[in-house]
């Protein structure tokens, strides 16, 4: 098995095929249907009594901009009701993440309720909704419960579901695709903290030199062609070979803009400081 680490402000996540949960169980973030390459969904469970509902709410309204300032929204609409066994499922709801931009439409996710296991439905409600700039996630508090199927196959659950993927405001966040094998961000809005980026370079190295940033290699140098813009996503193909059994590789990206390089942060004397970009090998 390939090991790899993405690095510092650079995500380490492993993108893997993911499955719808089986019918007759809470609906949760393997229903959703992804449709930006760039996006996933992670859910946590949250707490509440009754009516208190602290620890499960999300500040804000169902529509925010992100760092594009687009409009995301998480719209729910009905769906034509269907015979689940003996229960008649009225009221079917399908919710859609979206992302307007002016009177430009474009679906990133979405979710349909579906029939249960036996004679019921699998449901979810949606509230609230707020993007978190710094990070590029937005969040969604979701109850999943079963509808008119006595007694109920599951307990009612409640969630907080982000969906992460989405341009940051700072940092470069990559994420690993084993196959096909890439590696792949969204350009943040101030790239490492600059108004812009006119270029990245991707390099690697073996883990035992991590830290040693002159003993890596670059593995793709100068992308895209043409300065690229906020929000757009980026990828790089990975072309190394499996490493060897005990080893495994880095990756990290540098973001260069009118002669400026920055490459994540350090921590020295408890002070936050940029890496030097001057121990960086030349990427070609």
């Amino acid at each position: 098995m390939r090991t790899f680490w993405v690095l510092c402000v650079v995500a380490a996540v492993c993108v893997l095929p993911v499955w719808a949960s089986e019918p007759g169980q809470p609906l949760d973030c393997s229903d959703w249907v992804i449709l930006d390459p760039s996006l996933r969904c992670e859910a946590y469970e949250c707490v509440a009594n009754g009516n208190d509902t602290r620890g499960c709410d999300v500040d804000g309204a169902p529509w925010m901009l992100d760092n594009q300032s687009r409009s995301i929204v998480w719209e729910p609409n009905s769906l034509p009701a269907v015979e689940c066994g003996s229960y008649f499922f009225t009221n079917r709801q399908y919710y859609e993440l979206t992302a307007y931009t002016g009177s430009e439409k474009r679906v990133l996710a979405y979710l349909a309720e579906r029939c249960s296991a036996g004679d019921g439905a699998d449901r979810m409600e949606a509230y609230g909704g707020a993007f978190d700039r710094i990070s590029g996630h937005y969040l969604i508090r979701a109850y999943s419960y079963a509808a008119a199927a006595p007694p109920p196959p599951y307990e009612s659950v409640r969630r907080i579901m982000h969906f992460a993927g989405f341009a940051t405001l700072f940092d470069v966040l990559q994420t690993y695709t084993p196959a096909p094998a890439t590696i792949g961000f969204r350009v943040p809005y101030m790239p490492e903290g600059m108004p812009a980026a006119d270029h990245f370079d991707t390099y690697w190295g073996d883990l035992s030199t991590v830290g040693t940033w002159s003993q890596a290699y670059g593995l793709q140098c100068h992308y895209p062609a043409a300065p690229p813009a906020r929000g757009d996503y980026v990828t790089v193909a990975d072309t190394l070979p499996t490493p060897q059994p005990g080893h495994g590789y880095y990756f990290v990206t540098s973001a260069t803009y009118q002669g400026q390089t920055r490459y994540g942060k350090k921590t020295s004397g408890g002070k936050l400081s940029g890496r030097d970009p001057a121990v960086l090998p030349n990427c070609r």
